[in-house]
């Protein structure tokens, strides 16, 4: 991901030297006693009224394409049926919500992505729902042993995945 404050930083040294380059060209002109207009070179004209759009353009991307991860995350079980609470960052930007749970040897124990706000046509024994930020998603029927590993990460609406959201559970 660019790091928009070394980009700002680099925008304004570029900006910096080209008011030195324009400064020595009229001090260059004056001492030569040239009477005409200085008008700074076209590059200098179109580099100042692009600048403004590109850094729009630069905080909208970032803003629109950031990949996201969970803010926090919970399992529980009961009567060996589990629950997967999820707290989100964001609720406009997702579209899915990858599940994984291994045991201490990486065996695969459970994975399944869910569609962002979809709550029809689950697995059976599956279920999904969400109040504000927070997304409860059933997994059914699971036995999980004393030691697991949870793996939870969320795919954008530009198809990008997030980061995994990870913690061991006992």
């Amino acid at each position: 991901m660019l790091n928009l404050f070394a980009i700002v930083k680099y925008i304004y040294k570029f900006d910096n030297d080209i008011n030195s380059i324009n400064m020595n060209t009229q001090r260059q002109l004056s001492e030569n006693k040239v009477l005409s207009a200085i008008r700074p070179p076209l590059f200098i004209l179109i580099y100042r009224g692009l600048l403004p759009i590109l850094c729009l353009l630069m905080l909208a991307h970032d803003g629109f394409s950031q990949s996201l991860s969970p803010v926090d995350s919970k399992i529980s079980i009961v009567q060996n049926s589990g629950v997967v609470t999820i707290e989100l960052p964001d609720t406009t930007n997702v579209s899915q919500i990858e599940i994984t749970l291994l045991s201490t040897n990486n065996d695969l124990l459970f994975n399944n992505s869910f569609n962002f706000d979809v709550t029809v046509g689950l697995i059976s024994g599956m279920s999904y729902s969400r109040d504000n930020f927070t997304v409860s998603i059933g997994i059914g029927q699971i036995v999980l042993p004393l030691v697991y590993q949870s793996r939870i990460r969320l795919k954008n609406s530009s198809g990008t995945w997030g980061n995994y959201y990870e913690y061991i559970s006992n």
